[in-house]
């Protein structure tokens, strides 16, 4: 078995949260455009493609 420091895998299981937490920030950002969208609110920057 391979040698593996404890800090490695804590850094590999920050980097894995992070990015379900990304993830979940885009989903959170499209939900929020439709729901603009169903409102008939203003376009939002998810909508235009602009960088956040």
């Amino acid at each position: 078995m391979l040698d593996v420091h404890p800090h490695a895998v804590a850094t590999a299981a920050g980097r894995v949260d992070a990015a379900a937490s990304a993830i979940l920030d885009v989903d959170a950002a499209q939900t929020a455009a439709t729901v603009s969208d169903a409102d008939g609110g203003a376009s939002t920057r998810f909508e235009q493609g602009m960088p956040r």
